[in-house]
């Protein structure tokens, strides 16, 4: 066992989702500086002990549009809030809104974290992505890409097969890959916390796509979204161990190597993030957008070798950026919805800061010490 401790610092927003997604009215309420969560067991044993939960009831099915903003106004102004509050979210401006999408937060200390799955996910699929790269199997998909046949136009997951590029061939199950035979299974993490108090922020955030020609416009109807994100900036911390004994009995009982040296995984976490980065300032070019396109020289500069979480992009969660803009278009006529659009992905989600888009998300920087 060989044990590392890592640090992950942001290089831009990063939002990572609850199990709860986006959160309704009646499961926050605010001020001009903060947003308040509310621990739904709290707040049912003092409607509870002060007899109100009919009266909530009744408010919820009466009320045409029920938040509980004017619930805790007009019925609860004399019970203290404190006693019902989960976590206290600051805001980055003093909008009012109707929606948040929380970020994903310890159940028992509050605290938010980087899940070790997500942090897990992106490096494997970093690690698929330069592994797939002119494979006999990734030519597969292309063939299926470039003449599709009635199957093909039936298989929702055609890249499916492309996982077992990082799996061992077992004999205890019929000479078979399955995630049992996983060479990522040697690098185990754990959760990322940081030892900073208070590290998010709700911000706006709305989805552009491109016009023919240059430019862009607001998709999704102009849909505000309001996210709880970290900012750049912000160290989080974890551990990782590196499990050679596995990988050697691995190795032993399918008589096979890891495709990969598994201990050059920041590697090839940066290489596919310089193909993205590139991909990403060639999108924002076009846009119009040259300031985002500075931030993103800035965040390559900076040493980002990840990206994570929500509104990262289809090209950040797949191999996309292996196949031609032509093949890409197909891809999104056989196996999405088909739009008339000159480019796929055809948007991003971006911060918006005094009404302008201001910021990308996802990136961070890795960096391991062998303990």
């Amino acid at each position: 066992m060989i044990n590392y401790d890592v640090t992950i610092e942001t290089l831009s927003p990063v939002h990572i989702g609850s199990a709860s997604g986006q959160l309704t009215p009646l499961e926050f309420w605010q001020d001009k500086n903060y947003v308040y969560l509310v621990d739904v067991r709290k707040f049912t044993e003092v409607l509870f002990n002060i007899g109100m939960i009919d009266d909530f009831v009744k408010y919820v099915k009466e009320e045409s549009y029920p938040t509980l903003d004017n619930y805790l106004g007009s019925y609860l102004n004399n019970v203290p809030t404190s006693d019902f509050v989960a976590r206290r979210i600051k805001k980055f401006d003093h909008e009012i809104f109707s929606n948040i999408m929380p970020f994903i937060a310890d159940q028992v200390s509050g605290e938010t974290y980087l899940p070790a799955s997500s942090i897990k996910g992106a490096l494997r699929g970093a690690m698929l992505y330069c592994i797939a790269n002119n494979s006999r199997e990734l030519n597969i998909v292309r063939e299926r890409i470039n003449r599709p046949t009635k199957r093909d136009l039936r298989d929702r997951t055609p890249g499916k097969d492309l996982d077992n590029l990082l799996r061992a061939t077992l004999p205890e199950v019929r000479n078979r890959k399955t995630p049992h035979g996983d060479w990522l299974r040697a690098l185990r993490l754990t959760d990322a916390y940081s030892s900073q108090m208070d590290v998010t922020e709700v911000q706006l955030v709305k989805v552009i796509c491109l016009k023919p020609g240059s430019g862009y416009r607001y998709g999704a109807r102009n849909a505000k979204l309001y996210v709880e994100i970290v900012p750049p900036g912000v160290n989080f911390k974890c551990r990782l161990t590196y499990d050679e004994e596995l990988c050697r009995l691995l190795q032993g009982q399918s008589n096979q190597r890891p495709p990969l040296d598994l201990r050059k995984w920041l590697e090839f976490s940066h290489n596919k993030c310089a193909d993205i980065l590139k991909a990403e300032r060639e999108f924002f070019q076009l846009a119009g957008l040259d300031h985002l396109v500075q931030k993103l020289n800035k965040i390559e500069n900076d040493g980002a070798n990840i990206r994570v979480g929500w509104g990262s992009g289809l090209l950040s969660l797949s191999l996309d950026l292996h196949f031609s803009k032509e093949e890409r278009i197909k891809i999104r006529d056989i196996w999405f919805k088909s739009y008339n659009n000159f480019t796929f992905p055809k948007s991003r989600k971006v911060v918006m800061v005094n009404d302008q888009p201001a910021n990308t998300f996802g990136w961070a920087k890795v960096t391991v010490n062998e303990m």
